[in-house]
């Protein structure tokens, strides 16, 4: 049993905090929606002046960024808007409706303000019928719909895949006049805490700004969405194994000539690099304003291997051609070019063997003091006759012969295939990667 005194305890309590409780019922708030939508009309403005300004605060809460069309110029966007405002025919005291703090409307029973996209790719309206709009006592209103949006963007692809883009959404208030609704952003332009990242594109949530402009007499706010793509899946899907077959071009020279597979090999080649570009082509940038840099490497790795394959055709009619047919000074330049090495190692001979007749001409001398010629001289002059193959004591062409021609062709083009294949690349790549940077103009 409960004693006496506990139990006067809990009357007295009970009687203290009744008059604090109270009950807000069905009925309480049935009818503060009654009175408040009584002569109410949802095509003119709440303001009890009219001719004043109908202040309106938006905030954008961003959700995702589901797709990048770079070959439409169009970006997608998931956003709610967060709107606020004051109606000043929603206003009550609490205290007359039994302590009603707020109540919660449907949008096509009240005035909405009407917000839309200044760059859509298709118009749309926020809102929908079935939305809802709370208020408070002091008339504060908030609205808070939600919609999937496409605005258009000009990208600028000049570095691509490294590239980076700015992209907007404008918002402006249709259907009034610039002062009739002003458009306003309180404090945050953009909350990205719900924001679910991009596969393709990383989003600087820390740099999205805003500002304000005037389009047909009307003030806009732009937000400022400042995209980089992520290029590490184009540099090894497209970018590398691209340039390592176009790289085999250089192979081709290493094949002998008459092993007969040189220019199948090189038909190989440029038909797997027209395959790999079909392949690819849907991932490629499809602008010409500017022309992106690697479209035009792209190009230039094509036309290397075209080169490559009309010099393999060329060099082979040459290694076949009849000895009895004169070689052109031109040709002998080529040879003599190509065995540059040897021609540096026919002067340094030259000098020896100068050196050894001097010891011949005192030969006397040299017998007085018991010497001979070195060992090395021997040598050397060994060397002279195998580093002089093909060329006379006054540096002209001696016995060269086609398949010399041919092979000194193979020789230096191999050396500039290689150059051409793998140096721009990389120059390339360096330029891009470090150059990119985001576009001023939108």
């Amino acid at each position: 049993m409960v004693s006496p005194m506990k139990l006067e305890v809990h009357v007295l309590l009970t009687l203290c905090l009744l008059p604090f409780v109270t009950s807000q019922s069905y009925e309480n708030v049935s009818t503060l929606h009654d009175n408040l939508l009584q002569n109410y009309r949802t095509n003119i403005r709440p303001l009890n002046d009219q001719t004043g300004d109908m202040i309106v605060n938006v905030t954008i809460i961003l959700f995702s960024i589901p797709d990048v069309d770079q070959v439409r110029g169009a970006v997608s966007f998931v956003i709610q808007l967060l709107v606020e405002w004051f109606d000043e025919r929603m206003v009550w005291t609490p205290s007359d409706h039994n302590n009603v703090s707020d109540i919660v409307l449907l949008s096509q029973d009240v005035w909405t303000p009407s917000v839309g996209i200044g760059n859509p790719i298709e118009m749309i309206k926020f809102g929908e019928k079935w939305n809802q709009v709370a208020y408070f006592p002091d008339g504060h209103a908030v609205f808070g719909p939600a919609a999937k949006v496409e605005t258009s963007c000009s990208f600028y692809l000049k570095f691509w895949p490294f590239d980076k883009q700015i992209c907007y959404i404008k918002l402006f208030s249709y259907g009034f006049t610039s002062n009739k609704s002003i458009l306003n952003v309180p404090g945050e332009a953009v909350i990205s805490t719900f924001y679910t990242p991009n596969g393709e594109w990383d989003l600087d949530t820390k740099s999205i700004t805003f500002e304000y402009g005037i389009t047909n007499g009307g003030k806009v706010i732009i937000y400022h969405f400042r995209f980089t793509r992520q290029s590490t899946f184009y540099l090894l899907t497209i970018i590398l194994p691209l340039n390592a077959v176009g790289a085999l071009t250089s192979l081709v020279f290493l094949l002998p000539s008459a092993s007969g597979e040189r220019a199948s090999y090189s038909i190989t080649i440029l038909l797997a690099l027209a395959v790999f570009l079909t392949v690819i082509s849907e991932d490629l940038p499809k602008t010409s304003d500017p022309i992106p840099i690697m479209c035009v490497f792209i190009l230039f790795g094509v036309m290397i291997s075209v080169a490559g394959l009309v010099i393999v055709i060329f060099n082979l009619i040459l290694y076949h051609r009849d000895d009895k047919i004169p070689i052109s000074p031109g040709y002998l330049r080529i040879v003599k070019l190509a065995r540059c090495k040897r021609c540096f190692g026919k002067r340094r001979s030259t000098s020896v063997v100068s050196i050894h007749n001097n010891c011949n001409n005192g030969e006397d001398r040299e017998n007085n003091h018991n010497t001979s010629v070195p060992e090395y001289t021997k040598n050397v002059q060994s060397e002279m006759v195998i580093t002089n193959k093909g060329f006379s004591l006054d540096g002209r062409e001696a016995d060269v012969t086609w398949q010399d021609v041919s092979d000194a062709i193979d020789k230096i083009s191999f050396i500039a295939m290689t150059f051409l294949s793998y140096i721009p690349m990389t120059a390339i790549l360096v330029y891009l990667a470090t150059a990119s940077d985001f576009p001023e103009s939108y």
